[in-house]
């Protein structure tokens, strides 16, 4: 399996071994001690407001918490209209619409995705763009 994850149920130290096997059968083992630590896994929420006025204070709109394995984040303005949308799991929006400052109000947000503990998150709601 390719980019293989686990979550650990309590905080420790664990030995983490892989062993990796090449096309042509040859195989090669690793071990490592790795330190898990608790509360890795976040609740999910996203932000009632945010003001991006560039005061490096909420200037950007994030899907909080996770981490996320994947997840489809979209904004709506008040006519329906999509406004951004992404599926980087680290993605945010910085209250523009093709490079254009969108103006202060109510918009729309849904995010549905996958949590890497598999934990499967579906949100809607409203958010506040302060201008």
């Amino acid at each position: 399996m390719q980019d293989p994850t686990f979550i650990y149920s309590q905080s420790g130290n664990y030995n983490v071994t892989l062993i990796i096997t090449s096309a042509g059968g040859c195989t090669d083992t690793a071990t490592n001690v790795v330190e898990a630590k608790e509360n890795l896994i976040t609740p999910v929420a996203i932000p009632t407001g945010f003001s991006p006025n560039a005061d490096g204070t909420n200037d950007v709109l994030h899907v909080l918490g996770g981490p996320f394995k994947d997840v489809d984040f979209r904004i709506y303005n008040e006519w329906g209209n999509l406004v951004y949308s992404t599926t980087d799991p680290n993605g945010g929006w910085d209250g523009t619409y093709k490079g254009k400052p969108q103006p202060g109000g109510v918009y729309v947000y849904t995010a549905v995705g996958t949590t890497i503990a598999g934990r499967y998150v579906k949100l809607s709601g409203n958010v506040t763009l302060i201008r």
